[in-house]
C-alpha cells in the first residue's frame, strides 16, 4: 500500500490496505491501514467508502495517532456527501 501510493497509484494502494485490513484485523498496522484506505478511498471519489473505514478507526481506537487525521478526512467525506449535521 505504500509503495503504491508513493507511486501515485491510488488503486493499487486502496486495494493493499483493504486487504490488510479485511485479512488481519488484529494487525498493529490496522489503525494507519483504515485511516490510508479512507484517505486513497477519498481521492478516488468514494466518500460513502472512505465514511466507513475513517469511521470505523474513529470508533475502534480513538486514541490511535491517526485518529486527528482521520477526523480531518472524514470531514471532508461528509463534506463531500453534503451530510452537514453529522
Amino acid at each position: 500500500g505504500f509503495a503504491a501510493m508513493e507511486r501515485g497509484d491510488a488503486a493499487a494502494a486502496e486495494s493493499a490496505f483493504a486487504t490488510l485490513v479485511e485479512r488481519h484485523p488484529d494487525s498493529p498496522l490496522l489503525g494507519e491501514a483504515l485511516a490510508l484506505l479512507g484517505e486513497t478511498r477519498l481521492e478516488r471519489g468514494d466518500a460513502a467508502g472512505a465514511v466507513r473505514a475513517l469511521t470505523r478507526l474513529v470508533e475502534q481506537s480513538p486514541r490511535h495517532d491517526s485518529v486527528a487525521r482521520a477526523l480531518l478526512h472524514l470531514g471532508l467525506a461528509e463534506g463531500e456527501l453534503a451530510r452537514w449535521e453529522e
